[in-house]
């Protein structure tokens, strides 16, 4: 297990505490991969956000106090909460299928998520649209209801774009045919 944190500009190879967002992602390594040039990729999966509260050491490796950030639905949002969980879903399978970048996988994984707090996490974390800048305030976004309000937004108009793409490629091709 390990924290993950975005730095403010991946240019900084030793970044400081003010080089990093301060909300990360306590994850799990499923996978390390070593390349040639001596780099690594990690296949992660990402259990809880966390808050850097003081970093404590930088060399061989950042070390800091943290705090857990938990999440919680109200119970009087736990209805809306569903229902834009499955509006989300809905307009992620649609995205999925008319994107030429996103994995079909991603929809039957998307699926499969029983926590709108995962699924909301899943969109965002895998949205070709969105810079890391825009992740990152998904991430730092603790309130589930109002995360999932934002990714049906972001969904509703990358499938607009989409759609429009997707009809402007069938014009070009039904005159290419005549």
């Amino acid at each position: 297990v390990i924290g993950v944190l975005t730095q403010r500009d991946p240019a900084v190879d030793e970044p400081l505490q003010s080089d990093l967002y301060q909300i990360g992602t306590l994850t799990h390594i499923h996978k390390m991969f070593r390349f040639p040039d001596g780099s690594l990729r990690l296949v992660v999966q990402g259990l809880q956000r966390f808050r850097i509260l003081q970093v404590s050491q930088y060399r061989p490796y950042l070390k800091a106090r943290v705090e857990l950030i938990k999440e919680t639905v109200p119970a009087q949002q736990e209805v809306e909460v569903k229902a834009l969980a499955q509006s989300a879903l809905s307009f992620f399978q649609r995205v999925v299928e008319l994107s030429p970048t996103l994995s079909d996988e991603l929809a039957t994984v998307a699926g499969n998520l029983q926590k709108p707090e995962q699924l909301a996490d899943l969109i965002a974390g895998n949205l070709p649209t969105l810079s890391t800048a825009q992740k990152q305030e998904f991430l730092e976004t603790v309130d589930v209801h109002a995360r999932l309000e934002r990714v049906n937004k972001v969904l509703v108009k990358d499938l607009e774009v989409l759609e429009v793409g997707s009809k402007i490629q069938s014009q070009v091709k039904s005159e290419l045919q005549k």
